[in-house]
């Protein structure tokens, strides 16, 4: 079974590697792609965040816009755009939580950082 161990931007390349066998500390690169060829283009090419979703979704963040691209090989294609957002470069995803709680009244979307 392989899972996601490391993901990185690198001169607006991200790579993905995968540990496969934890004895030998064996890594397979399962994916490696320009953030222009995913389809983000002009300004939207400085990454400001990233994280992976579900292990099939990488999430793109830019000084304005996030965006999603599917990893999964039947899915994968160009990036979708999710929504804007008003961070800037002050993007940060947290991968969980310890505990589910509401975001409260009026809580608007992407809209603190």
């Amino acid at each position: 079974m392989q899972s996601i161990c490391l993901v990185k931007l690198y001169n607006n390349v991200f790579s993905i590697w995968v540990r496969t066998d934890k004895e030998k500390s064996s890594w397979h690169q399962v994916f490696e792609m320009h953030v222009q060829d995913m389809g983000l283009e002009g300004s939207d090419l400085a990454v400001a965040g990233f994280t992976i979703l579900n292990g099939k979704v990488l999430l793109i963040a830019t000084n304005s816009m996030v965006y999603q691209y599917n990893l999964s090989s039947e899915n994968s294609g160009k990036v979708e755009k999710i929504c804007g957002h008003a961070c800037g470069k002050d993007v940060f995803f947290h991968s969980f939580s310890s505990s589910l709680r509401s975001c409260g009244d009026g809580a608007t979307k992407f809209a603190a950082c």
